[in-house]
């Protein structure tokens, strides 16, 4: 949590995404984030299967 506040604050970004199967930590994430005036669209938490998803989704096959 404290390196996307760190990004979202130093204004290094505008948007954080967290990925990690810790539920109460990804939990917290999106809870706590806006208490510093961010936006809960600025921040997406992910666990690692539904990364896995998102990324399977784009994929684009190499001799497609």
């Amino acid at each position: 949590m404290g390196l996307a506040l760190e990004t979202l604050l130093d204004g290094a970004g505008n948007r954080v995404l967290v990925v990690t199967n810790d539920i109460p930590l990804g939990e917290a994430v999106e809870a706590l984030l806006p208490n510093y005036g961010f936006d809960d669209e600025q921040i997406t938490w992910l666990t690692g299967s539904e990364l896995a998803a998102e990324l399977a989704e784009d994929l684009v096959p190499e001799f497609d």
